[in-house]
């Protein structure tokens, strides 16, 4: 789910942890749900790189 505001866009994530990621190991972990969005956002440097999310989250 999405929603789109004049300065930002949300993307919402109701889903759980992918199969074989639990919270014990997320730590160096990377899966994607979606490949393509990963792609874009990774391209047009919306995403630095993989995985460097779940550190960010934690504070």
């Amino acid at each position: 789910m999405f929603s789109i505001f004049e300065n930002r866009i949300e993307i919402l994530s109701p889903g759980s942890l992918l199969p074989g990621i639990n919270i014990k190991n997320l730590k160096g972990q990377h899966a994607a749900r979606n490949e393509l969005i990963c792609k874009i956002f990774h391209e047009t440097k919306d995403m630095e790189r993989f995985g460097t999310c779940i550190e960010k989250m934690k504070i």
